[in-house]
């Protein structure tokens, strides 16, 4: 498989239905990612590659749609998430007015819970990779000004996991874990800068 055969200079309808994937799923793992890159490749007629040469082709394309995303106020990031042991991308808005234009079709108790657990994450010193415990979140907002039923809190909770601005992890003693999602990290600026500080090594 060379660069010209798959097509790194034009725009192809590959790369349109990669940028809906992302669109459609906010962040994706690399590892899904390349998986249907390889499918599409294989569409074209060209036999199999190696899992690092699909890489370089990959590394080859985000150039270009960075390129093209830059007209639209986009661009695509990565970070690397350890737990997950790959990489993670997602469209990013580089305006921040945009940002928060994104905010406004969550509620006020929505805007709350996200912020009480991205402030729970950036004020530790070192990142806790195993998450915040949801006692510990309801500790927390009930220590605020406005109080939460649990029931505003299971459903913001479950509307922010669904768009992909948290993670849920229920181990095996039944207790919740919340994690900040790649999308959060990558698209709140102040978060971005917290994580990266914080995961150099």
């Amino acid at each position: 498989m060379d660069d010209d055969s798959c097509g790194v200079d034009r725009w192809t309808d590959g790369d349109k239905k990669l940028l809906q994937l992302l669109i459609q799923h906010k962040v994706v793992c690399e590892d899904d990612l390349l998986k249907w890159y390889n499918r599409w490749v294989l569409q074209q007629g060209e036999n199999g590659v190696t899992r690092t040469r699909l890489q370089e082709s990959f590394v080859a394309r985000v150039a270009k749609y960075k390129e093209k995303l830059e007209w639209l106020g986009l661009t695509l990031n990565s970070i690397w998430v350890q737990e997950e042991d790959t990489f993670y991308w997602s469209i990013v808005n580089t305006q921040d007015d945009v940002v928060a234009q994104k905010m406004n079709k969550y509620s006020d108790a929505d805007i709350l819970v996200l912020r009480t657990v991205v402030d729970y994450f950036i004020d530790k010193e070192e990142y806790p990779t195993e998450g915040l415990d949801k006692r510990e979140l309801l500790s927390l907002l009930d220590s605020l000004e406005r109080k939460l039923r649990p029931m505003e809190v299971d459903s913001s909770l479950n509307k922010l996991t669904k768009d992909q601005w948290l993670w849920l992890h229920i181990d095996s003693s039944h207790r919740v874990h919340i994690r900040l999602s790649p999308r959060t990290i990558l698209e709140l600026p102040h978060v971005f800068h917290w994580y990266l500080s914080n995961n150099d090594s």
